[in-house]
């Protein structure tokens, strides 16, 4: 799972709209309004985002590369902008950094590339999230 660090945002919100919209366009209809966009951590499994959590002590990215290095993965945790239907909530309310937050369920539709947003195959990923709230 590689993302760019900082693509684009405004170009990742306007592509939303264009994987939310259907092939032909005699059979457009509304974007999707679950489908979000979101910067932030994503990883593989919701393991890999409570040990995040556990690890964190204000260096995000030191976090992330720890986990990085116990899963044996360069990019089981990273973080990039994806565009994402939410899932469950998978863990009670975690505080990170004087925050509540939730592990959750993410059903990934889109990455956020250099070139702007590319749309893949749905995957399932897990990220963290305020305890009330969609933002990533």
């Amino acid at each position: 799972m590689r993302l760019a660090a900082a693509p684009l945002l405004a170009l990742a919100f306007a592509l939303a709209f264009a994987l939310a919209l259907p092939a032909h366009a005699q059979e457009q209809k509304e974007p999707d309004p679950d489908l979000n966009i979101g910067a932030g951590l994503v990883c593989n499994t919701k393991q890999q985002v409570e040990r995040y959590v556990e690890l964190f002590q204000g260096d995000a990215k030191e976090a992330a590369e720890a986990v990085n290095r116990e899963a044996g993965e360069p990019d089981a945790c990273t973080f990039g902008v994806v565009a994402f239907k939410r899932g469950a909530d998978v863990t009670p309310k975690l505080a990170k950094d004087n925050e509540m937050v939730q592990v959750a369920e993410i059903l990934v539709f889109g990455i956020g590339t250099d070139a702007g947003m590319v749309q893949i195959e749905p995957q399932r990923w897990y990220t963290l999230l305020p305890a009330e709230g969609v933002q990533i």
